[in-house]
């Protein structure tokens, strides 16, 4: 899972990306934020003090403009892309607290390709919910694509589950992008631009 600081101000996001290693991607955090792309709240590739400085004020800026309120904003390492995937916990009126996961991008609002599970659970229901997404080839590498590396994909909701039993959940949570690590030496080497 690659490492990440929540942060709220610009020179704890200079330190946060110290310790995290640079390149560092930035994101925008908070309960109402679903298009954070489409608004500019995401900056990848950031390799310096500066570049991180100027991202978090940005960041906030945008946030403003648009009036959405932020809990912070998230400094993430930088991984190689490998397949988008998120995780969120909401509130369903029968249920209670439920953790969902799916493909990402719009992958998860084009075809919903998502999947969900009432907590508690542990780990093996983790990697079933993963395995009830119509997308879950996609993690097991194609079109000469690596894997993603075990059992990365299932930690998120793994780790949602562990907080819905000691939280309230009075609003949805926001949904968590994230990138599995890719196996490369369970792939071999890439024969194709995978496109």
């Amino acid at each position: 899972m690659p490492r990440e600081q929540l942060v709220t101000s610009a020179a704890a996001a200079v330190r946060a990306a110290a310790q995290i290693g640079y390149p560092v991607v930035m994101n925008a955090s908070g309960d109402r934020l679903a298009h954070k792309t489409e608004l500019g709240l995401v900056k990848i590739g950031l390799t310096s003090a500066s570049q991180v400085r100027d991202a978090y004020r940005e960041l906030n800026d945008i946030a403003r403009y648009e009036g959405v309120p932020l809990d912070g904003v998230l400094v993430c390492q930088m991984v190689e892309r490998g397949v988008e995937m998120v995780v969120g916990v909401t509130h369903d009126e029968l249920f209670g607290p439920t953790v969902t996961a799916g493909l990402g991008g719009v992958l998860v609002e084009v075809p919903r390709d998502t999947a969900v599970r009432v907590p508690p659970f542990g780990e093996d229901q983790a990697h079933a919910l993963l395995g009830d997404l119509r997308g879950r080839a996609l993690l097991d590498g194609v079109r000469g694509r690596p894997p993603a590396t075990r059992p990365e994909p299932a930690r998120p909701p793994f780790r949602a589950n562990r907080t819905c039993d000691r939280t309230t959940w009075p609003k949805p949570a926001a949904y968590t992008p994230y990138y599995p690590p890719c196996n490369r030496r369970a792939a071999g080497p890439l024969t194709g631009s995978g496109s």
